[in-house]
């Protein structure tokens, strides 16, 4: 059977997309932690999703036009509350675990957990979908992901070396366990997105980003920790704008 040639088009188009948001959220965890260093956690975390929410605004606002407030307006408060939540926690949960990381090699380890995520989607997605996959292959499949991780953590440990850091670990394993949280909360979002159909979904983003940097924010102000100059950050640390436009708005978009 011969495939449209315009379904070829928008298939490669959407499968470049993918890899192009693969590529930049790659660079997330890095470049998060330099901006935490500099800002302060919370504060990173606020300045991050909060204008990374609004740019992404801003762009929808241009692509959709007054399709981007159609769009909006047909998401109920159930979508927040069964499959925008997954986001939120997403959002959420990796900033702090990364934010509990006190060293490179605890950071590495929470990079390599987080990308346990393209497994734990599609292990969701064979219950979730009632999907009957070829047992051979779907088992062989999550052996080569998961020997991935393996290959990736033998490139700084030993198996010993590995035990010794999860037997001395204090905060750090909050981090590993928040981190683990992540990777499910979007391989859930990821599935129910599909699951529900909607082509709304796309107008819930800057929301969830905006509402994620509010989160972040209320603490500042609980701990007394938010000062408006932090704001001149915006345009003077480059690492800063690099996490709002890259990872966060584009890489999402895509």
């Amino acid at each position: 059977m011969t495939i449209p040639r315009i379904r070829i088009s928008s298939y490669l188009l959407a499968t470049l997309a993918g890899i192009f948001a693969v590529i930049i959220w790659s660079s997330t965890i890095a470049f998060s932690k330099s901006v935490m260093e500099t800002e302060g956690n919370y504060s990173a975390m606020f300045l991050i999703y909060f204008f990374g929410g609004i740019l992404l605004f801003g762009i929808l606002l241009v692509w959709l036009k007054n399709e981007f407030f159609t769009k909006w307006k047909k998401l109920s408060f159930a979508y927040y509350s069964r499959i925008g939540i997954f986001l939120l926690l997403n959002n959420t949960l990796l900033f702090i675990a990364i934010g509990l990381t006190s060293n490179k090699n605890e950071l590495l380890i929470v990079t390599i957990i987080n990308y346990l995520w393209p497994i734990i989607t599609y292990i969701i997605k064979v219950p979730m979908f009632h999907i009957k996959p070829k047992i051979g292959l779907f088992v062989i499949s999550i052996v080569l992901a998961i020997s991935g991780v393996v290959i990736a953590f033998s490139q700084e440990y030993t198996i010993n070396e590995f035990i010794g850091v999860i037997k001395v670990a204090n905060y750090s394993i909050w981090a590993y366990l928040l981190t683990l949280l992540t990777a499910v909360s979007w391989a859930l979002y990821s599935n129910l997105t599909k699951k529900y159909h909607t082509d709304d979904d796309v107008a819930a983003l800057p929301i969830i980003f905006i509402v994620s940097g509010l989160l972040f924010l209320f603490v500042q102000i609980f701990k007394g920790q938010f000062i408006f100059s932090s704001l001149t950050s915006l345009y003077k640390n480059y690492e800063l704008i690099y996490m709002i436009i890259c990872p966060t708005a584009l890489a999402y978009l895509f």
